[in-house]
């Protein structure tokens, strides 16, 4: 049976990672500590419970942020083994692991808003929505609004995703952070 990974313009995060062998495990507590790490048994990811259950679009991308992570490992360690990959990154200074941190926040936002849609719906509610208001900040608002309901992501993965393509500025980014 093929993995469904779509649903309408959702992403079905999940599927994807269990068609990449991966079983989610949630874990009580989980999140004085991390919201999900990959544990050293292969082919598991553990999860925040409170997060899977309470902040469902934040767990989404949780779970797309770790699907990242192996995906980016298994591009860049090709002919390592898990442990081995550990071992690396436990060594990684400071500056190495945030880059690698920034570059699965990117791909998970990549996995989750496809480019080609993502643009093409920018584009639609923000001629939709542009008629009637002068402000860039405040379309730009309105646009991320009805992308969350196309998405079904929180609207920070949107103005993030529309940050790296350019179709918003620093300050509206900032804007919606801190909103």
């Amino acid at each position: 049976m093929k993995s469904r990974q779509f649903d309408g313009l959702k992403v079905l995060i999940e599927e994807m990672l269990e068609a990449e062998g991966y079983d989610i495990f949630p874990v009580q507590g989980l999140n004085k500590y991390a919201e999900a790490y990959l544990p050293k048994r292969p082919k598991l990811v553990f999860v925040d419970a409170g997060q899977q259950l309470d902040q469902p679009l934040r767990y989404k991308f949780t779970v797309a942020e770790e699907l990242a992570h192996i995906l980016i490992g298994r591009r860049i360690f090709p002919s390592k083994t898990r442990s081995d990959v550990q071992e690396i990154f436990k060594k990684m200074n400071d500056e190495d692991y945030a880059d690698s941190e920034r570059n699965a926040k990117y791909l998970a936002c990549c996995l989750l808003l496809p480019k080609q849609t993502f643009l093409k719906r920018f584009a639609l509610h923000q001629e939709r929505l542009g008629t009637d208001i002068v402000n860039p900040a405040e379309i730009a608002m309105r646009v991320i609004r009805a992308l969350h309901s196309d998405f079904d992501v929180s609207k920070e993965t949107i103005a993030l995703r529309a940050k790296h393509l350019g179709l918003i500025s620093e300050e509206c980014l900032l804007g919606i952070q801190n909103s």
